[in-house]
């Protein structure tokens, strides 16, 4: 990501990770936003007291497909070991990637639209 794509994409991640700390699971210890860890493909480490929670937010314009959401998850649990995987997708959604909420042990909430008003609210 460059530019303000990415800025973009920052953004996104910031705001779900802060509304997470206060509508998520509130037995949370500690939260790491964009871990400095050599994988890339983690956006979010979720510290509880017997688990650590892995989270991969992928923002995009264009439509997010299954072979998108399928590529992701394989990245995603490949990153790191942790006791549960979580991936967010925001932005529009084809119909098959919409219907998924899970993929393998990999948690797939219901996708959010890209528009930060919305996210918000």
């Amino acid at each position: 990501m460059s530019g303000q794509t990415g800025g973009w994409g920052y953004l996104i991640q910031a705001l779900i990770s802060v509304l997470d700390t206060i509508t998520d699971d509130a037995e949370w210890t500690a939260m790491e936003l964009e871990p400095n860890l050599a994988s890339e493909k983690i956006n979010v480490i979720w510290h509880y007291p017997r688990r650590t929670k892995v989270v991969q937010i992928k923002s995009s314009q264009n439509p997010i497909t299954v072979l998108d959401v399928r590529g992701w998850v394989n990245d995603l649990q490949a990153s790191m070991m942790g006791s549960e995987y979580e991936l967010r997708l925001i932005g529009p959604v084809s119909a098959g990637g919409a219907e998924m909420h899970a993929y393998g042990s990999i948690l797939i909430p219901t996708p959010q639209p890209l528009y930060l008003d919305g996210l918000v609210h």
